[in-house]
């Protein structure tokens, strides 16, 4: 059975699917922040990874994009039932309507990621609290795509980033040696 996507690409569904997400932002809240998602088809072996940087946001508007991309992901790849597994108490309980929502992007992205649940999965879905130790490696890739985007910390990854050592200011000295060359 094939299923049009909203991009128009047909999916073939390959079946259920477990799905671990992480947000956060790190070294403040609201700051750099970053999500991952990994999905996984148990009855077929398959394992899938994304991570990506967010920009500034808290780490609750993290946690939901995570969720929101996530379930997108695992829908594009063709999952048919999902099973999500987040370390946030406030995502599971906000989206379980336990707890109230104060604040107004927290509830309008609670209300996208409900409409694609809903939408993508019916009622086949399932979101269950894990402790952090239990989420790791979804917890790494989500650190590794804050880490790509803040930019008071280097990106050694990044294949545009300058040659030489001492493009990160460490101290004042450096950073006039660095920004200034011949103030010396």
């Amino acid at each position: 059975m094939q299923y049009r996507t909203t991009s128009g690409h047909h999916v073939k569904k390959v079946g259920f699917a477990t799905l671990h997400i992480d947000g956060g932002c790190r070294p403040t809240n609201p700051g750099p922040a970053g999500m991952a998602a990994v999905v996984n088809f148990p009855a077929y072996g398959l394992h899938y990874e994304l991570a990506r940087p967010l920009g500034i946001k808290t780490n609750n508007q993290a946690e939901y994009i995570a969720l929101i991309v996530g379930v997108k992901y695992a829908h594009t790849l063709g999952a048919n039932g999902l099973d999500i597994f987040t370390d946030s108490k406030l995502v599971l309980n906000q989206m379980k309507d336990l707890w109230y929502i104060r604040e107004r992007r927290l509830y309008d992205l609670r209300h996208e990621a409900r409409g694609w649940l809903d939408a993508m999965f019916e009622k086949n879905w399932e979101l269950t609290w894990i402790p952090r130790e239990q989420n790791t490696e979804a917890d790494a890739l989500c650190t590794e795509a804050i880490l790509c985007n803040n930019p008071w910390i280097p990106n050694f990854k990044d294949p545009f980033r300058p040659p030489h050592k001492r493009w990160f200011p460490h101290n004042r000295s450096v950073m006039i040696e660095v920004c200034l060359p011949h103030a010396r």
